[in-house]
């Protein structure tokens, strides 16, 4: 026999092996690790993103800066 519960975490029906708060406890616990672990995941992106955008500008200042220093020589 199986049960089920509403996972708010997840927002879906869950089925769980037995009609136990243990059993939803641990399905709630894994739930809530997997979001955390892809809000992470995409923090991290986004972290990564901005470092390679403020590189790409740095680049660009100093290849400016070097034009600038040329043209004066």
């Amino acid at each position: 026999r199986t049960f089920h519960i509403y996972c708010t975490a997840c927002d879906s029906l869950v089925f769980i092996c037995e009609n136990t708060e243990k059993c939803a406890d641990k399905h709630l616990n894994e739930c809530i690790a997997k979001i955390e672990e892809r809000r992470v995941a995409y923090y991290r992106s986004v972290l990564w993103k901005r470092k390679s955008k403020k590189a790409l500008n740095t680049e660009k200042a100093l290849n400016f800066i070097i034009l600038v220093l040329q043209k004066k020589l």
